[in-house]
């Protein structure tokens, strides 16, 4: 597993985001790039956000759209598909005391006598607006705090998150405590596991067994000794995976990020989705996320 010593320096890793983005960045930097990706936080959020602006980009201009005038209010591209003026309810992730991660901002909390917090220009993905969830986006954007929210005006959905000009906090979801968030990352390193065995070919002896019998405590130095006696490439980032998985179990972001990821090395053609997918559905099942955001 790299160590703070050999990571590449954020600083590095946002010159890099646009050439991986477009496929164009050394394998010896791309490997530096990809490590760095599954121990920083803050700079995957980076590498989602780029990924997600750019794809939609590239679909507004396939689809022959414009970009809005200089002298038009921001609408952002993310106006693509609006849903029609009113109140909904949604979701968000905050870091702890209520801090928006990117932002910075504090929201107001739910008795404070002003909650509202307003973009004052315009509302534009990624760049302005008030940005929220529905359940399907948590796991891309896990954090300390879970609130329900409630949107006001116009509401961009561009995929990934919604977008609008108002919002306030309601209440925050109180299922998404300390114990909830051990639990979920339990879930994420048996994702791991389960896709480590299966790349070591799924059978009942040696490693496989003995890592499938192995008390998640255990893993992380297991998986250090393993990786640096693999066979081979594909088996040696099972191996790391596995470890950053354990090494992250109590931080949602993260050990959610590498399950998606060793589930996507190990089966390919999907899974990295069907992991998120499972994701989500914990989420909503153990958090009883419908009904809090179907309450009057």
């Amino acid at each position: 597993m790299t160590t703070a010593q050999d990571m590449l320096p954020c600083k590095d890793f946002v010159e890099l985001t646009t050439s991986y983005v477009e496929r164009d960045v050394p394998a010896s930097s791309r490997e530096a790039f990809e490590q760095h990706v599954l121990v920083c936080p803050q700079c995957r959020l980076y590498l989602e956000q780029i990924v997600q602006t750019t794809s939609l980009l590239s679909r507004l201009r396939s689809e022959g759209a414009s970009a809005p005038e200089e002298s038009a209010p921001a609408a952002g591209p993310g106006a693509v598909e609006a849903q029609p003026p009113g109140t909904q309810r949604a979701l968000k992730f905050l870091a702890a005391d209520r801090v928006a991660p990117f932002s910075g901002v504090q929201w107001p909390a739910p008795e404070d006598g002003d909650p509202w917090v307003e973009a004052d220009d315009g509302v534009a993905l990624c760049i302005s607006g008030v940005h929220a969830c529905r359940p399907g986006d948590l796991p891309f954007w896990l954090n300390e705090e879970l609130w329900v929210v409630e949107l006001e005006g116009m509401v961009d959905d561009p995929g990934g998150k919604l977008v609008a000009r108002r919002g306030r906090l309601l209440q925050p979801v109180a299922g998404w405590d300390e114990a909830a968030k051990q639990a979920f990352g339990d879930t994420c390193v048996t994702t791991a596991r389960e896709a480590t065995v299966k790349v070591l070919g799924g059978g009942k002896e040696g490693a496989a067994k003995g890592i499938a019998d192995m008390p998640f405590n255990e893993l992380v130095k297991a998986a250090e000794t393993l990786e640096k006696r693999g066979r081979d490439r594909r088996t040696t980032a099972a191996y790391s995976y596995l470890g950053y998985a354990a090494l992250f179990r109590g931080d949602p972001a993260p050990v959610a990020f590498v399950a998606a990821s060793a589930a996507d090395h190990a089966y390919g053609d999907g899974a990295a989705a069907a992991e998120r997918h499972r994701q989500v559905h914990w989420l909503e099942e153990e958090l009883g996320l419908s009904s809090l955001l179907a309450a009057a």
